[in-house]
């Protein structure tokens, strides 16, 4: 697919693997339908759903969002459409039930980690329910407490100000004996 100017100025303000990725997806679908995107209009849309599906499922995700993005461009542009962004819609994503791992699952996965600083790691993780980001930000000075009513405070990008959560009395001592004579942080 030729790209013109406006296509082209729309797409430099992607990133650098959404522009390769739009641009492929934008150039292999005006080449199915033998036409410009501009000119799509709903009579075309069986034959790209068609050309969709040898594609996977992320794949004719990725395409239909770009095909609406420039669609929606395009509109914003005040280019007269025959068909909007509207009419075309996001493959389903096929959803699988979740599996919640069982208490006995995740003692199995914490007594497998050998390293010492990581095994308190997932069971803090596994205690408190904390994010990953607020996992990586913790300092030795978020110990707070004693054994009895001890616990951490989680920060993170949700929380600036930080969020006490309890522990048990055997972690909160377990990392109290794992600080030893570190620093604050």
């Amino acid at each position: 697919m030729v790209l013109d100017a406006d296509t082209h100025r729309w797409l430099h303000q992607k990133s650098a693997e959404t522009r390769r990725a739009y641009s492929h997806d934008l150039g292999r679908v005006s080449t199915i339908l033998g036409k410009p995107l501009r000119e799509i209009t709903a009579a075309d849309l069986p034959r790209f759903h068609q050309s969709l599906q040898p594609l996977s499922l992320p794949t004719q995700r990725r395409t239909v969002a770009a095909i609406k993005s420039y669609l929606g461009h395009l509109t914003d542009a005040g280019t007269p459409l025959a068909l909007t962004s509207r009419a075309l819609q996001l493959p389903k994503a096929k959803t699988r039930p979740k599996e919640t791992p069982t208490h006995e699952d995740i003692q199995r996965l914490v007594a497998c980690e050998m390293n010492p600083r990581n095994h308190l790691l997932l069971q803090v993780l596994y205690e408190t329910a904390a994010r990953g980001s607020q996992i990586q930000g913790l300092r030795w000075r978020d110990l707070q407490g004693d054994a009895g009513t001890g616990g951490i405070i989680l920060r993170g990008a949700k929380t600036r100000r930080g969020q006490p959560m309890p522990l048990s009395p055997k972690l909160w001592q377990a990392l109290h004996d794992r600080r030893g004579e570190a620093g604050d942080d």
